[in-house]
């Protein structure tokens, strides 16, 4: 895997997106991979090599239905509002990224 192909190093760019703005960071996700904080609230992180965001429970329901996704699960729990993006597809990854920002916004 090239250092162009590593999901970390793909999300931290994408990350650059958000520069500038002071309510979003480039910090710690779930503990081995970056995330993505607004105003203190994860929205989307790398965890496991994957892209995984926060939405709404209905939005990461039709996202699985429609086979985009996956429910995330941590520590035995399954997240109805955590979704997992499938492969590393940097276009598809900004997209879900942008949604969940627009998400954490209520």
């Amino acid at each position: 895997m090239s250092a162009s192909d590593d999901p970390s190093d793909i999300f931290k760019s994408l990350a650059r997106n958000y520069a500038g703005r002071p309510d979003i960071k480039l910090d710690e996700g779930f503990g081995d991979g970056p995330g993505l904080r607004a105003s203190g609230e994860l929205f989307a992180a790398v965890s496991g090599g994957e892209l995984v965001v926060h939405l709404p429970p209905e939005r990461c329901a039709m996202l699985v239905d429609a086979g985009e996704g996956r429910l995330f699960e941590h520590e035995g729990t399954t997240h109805e509002d955590w979704i997992v993006a499938p492969g590393v597809d940097p276009a598809q990854w900004l997209a879900l990224v942008t949604e969940a920002l627009g998400a954490s916004r209520g």
